[in-house]
């Protein structure tokens, strides 16, 4: 199952995802369901903090000529960096460099 939040004429809803639709199921009222062309797939969640883990794997330290460090490197970023699927990135005028890497998220 593929839960979804997504944007439906300015509604935020949540719902699941089967095949080319998103089903929405509220408590109390009968299903109904929209084509993923309809809507805006939106985050899955609205974190109100994120908490990551920097030189966490050997490779990355050795790529940045850094040893890897004796304790967990914890630095937080703006819960605005949540993007949805299909979001255009936007990288500040003011960034001299960004690195692509995969995420993995843990939401308690």
């Amino acid at each position: 199952m593929k839960l979804a939040r997504f944007e439906y004429n300015g509604e935020i809803l949540q719902g699941n995802v089967e095949g080319h639709k998103v089903v929405v199921q509220p408590p109390s009222q009968p299903s109904f369901a929209f084509a993923l062309s309809e809507v805006r797939l939106l985050s899955p969640v609205e974190p109100s903090k994120i908490v990551a883990v920097g030189l966490n794997y050997r490779d990355h330290a050795e790529e940045l000529d850094l040893e890897l460090p004796e304790e967990p490197l914890l630095f937080m970023k703006p819960s605005t960096s949540v993007i949805g699927p299909e979001d255009t990135i936007v990288i500040p005028p003011v960034s001299n460099r960004v690195d692509y890497e995969a995420e993995l998220a843990i939401v308690i």
